[in-house]
């Protein structure tokens, strides 16, 4: 075995068996013969939609020329002149077809995702090929998930602003990915260039919102996201006069009808419904409403009332209560007569007369007692006869 240095000249001498030679010069050139196993560069970007308009496939555009300084520093800076090209797979690179034009633009089309890029290092000098292998990948990586985001629709008396609590959205643009990072703009403009960021409580109203998410390891970003912000007015809930019955013979429980006081409630409004509950809570949540005519448990009793716009059930609450009087006795009293003294049939009588006895001699004022022509008109109080 010889060592030498690159560039050393020998001489060979060639004899025969009859004395007669020749002599040769050598030159001993030593080139390098391959990458090293463990030299690997990668590079990564974030999937876009610059030129297919689609930023979901894994195919982004690439620029990886500054491996070209990387691969050159592996070999000495003297002696020789290296050319290197890229290819997409082994068998290109082999017959030394179809080399990656510009690698300072290649896009991964051939190979979603990830793509193998296979370096070929040719020795312009000694004709010989120096490294061949895949010591270049390309990786594409995702953007945070398009979700859909739900508007944030919310009930208020109202209806020009509200205060929002932007974060409790922070789980639908997440939606179980790891490591992004949430922030919510006015404008797009805003989410693009990551400036402004909302703070929440957030007092606005009724408007877009445009989110950012960016995944903090990538760095890549998703602004395609938003939400409208929606305030829908609270309907009116009058509160009622108390509803007072009266119950014979007396023990403070009776049938009311609840739905009497549906008129004083709601007013003009309409498109809304009404409900009775026990509690403040039934009427909050909705739950265990009362059954009209309603047998009141307690003497007075408080009864909630839940008016719900029907279009975006948006309600409110009142209340009123229900009493139960004790109904006055009406005594029959004793038959009024008259002399008819020109037998014409009609008479004068002071009906007011009568009313001790059908009072049973109630202070004034306790009572008010009215007089008919008929049951039906006493009942409905109509038709007052004057005293």
């Amino acid at each position: 075995a010889f060592s030498s240095s690159n560039g050393t000249i020998l001489y060979g001498r060639v004899e025969t068996i009859n004395g007669c030679f020749r002599v040769g010069q050598v030159n001993l050139s030593v080139a390098t013969t391959q990458i090293p196993a463990s030299f690997q560069l990668n590079f990564e970007v974030c999937d876009d939609e610059l030129v297919d308009n689609e930023n979901t496939n894994g195919v982004a555009t690439f620029d990886f020329s500054s491996a070209e300084a990387q691969i050159n520093a592996l070999f000495p800076a003297t002696g020789q002149t290296l050319t290197i090209t890229y290819y997409e797979n082994f068998t290109d690179a082999l017959a030394e077809t179809n080399p990656i034009p510009d690698i300072s633009n290649h896009r991964n089309d051939a190979s979603p995702n990830t793509q193998n890029i296979v370096v070929r290092v040719d020795s312009d000098v000694d004709n010989a090929c120096l490294g061949l292998g895949e010591h270049i990948t390309l990786t594409v990586n995702p953007l945070p998930d398009q979700n859909t985001i739900t508007d944030y629709v919310v009930c208020s008396d109202d209806p020009t602003q509200f205060i929002f609590d932007l974060t409790i959205k922070d789980t639908e643009v997440i939606n179980g990915q790891a490591s992004i990072d949430v922030s919510y703009h006015e404008s797009l403009a805003d989410a693009i260039a990551d400036t402004d960021p909302i703070a929440s409580p957030y007092m606005s109203f009724a408007r877009t919102i445009f989110v950012r998410a960016e995944n903090t390891i990538t760095g890549c970003i998703n602004t395609s996201m938003s939400f409208d912000l929606i305030i829908n007015e609270n309907p009116i809930a009058n509160m009622p006069a108390n509803l007072v019955v009266c119950d014979d013979p007396f023990d403070g429980i009776a049938q009311s009808d609840l739905n009497s006081q549906s008129g004083q409630i709601i007013g003009t409004q309409t498109g809304v419904s009404v409900q009775y509950y026990l509690s403040q809570t039934d009427a909050e949540n909705d739950t265990n409403p009362l059954a009209s005519p309603y047998t009141n448990i307690s003497n007075p009793q408080t009864i909630f009332v839940r008016v719900e716009n029907g279009t975006t059930s948006c309600f409110s609450i009142t209340n009123f209560d229900i009493t139960v009087n004790e109904s006055p006795v009406a005594n029959i009293p004793t038959d009024l007569e008259y002399c008819d003294t020109d037998n014409d049939g009609f008479g004068i009588f002071d009906i007011r007369s009568t009313e001790n006895e059908i009072t049973g001699g109630l202070i004034p004022g306790q009572v008010t007692v009215t007089y008919h022509e008929t049951p039906e008109d006493a009942d409905n109080n109509v038709n007052v006869l004057d005293d």
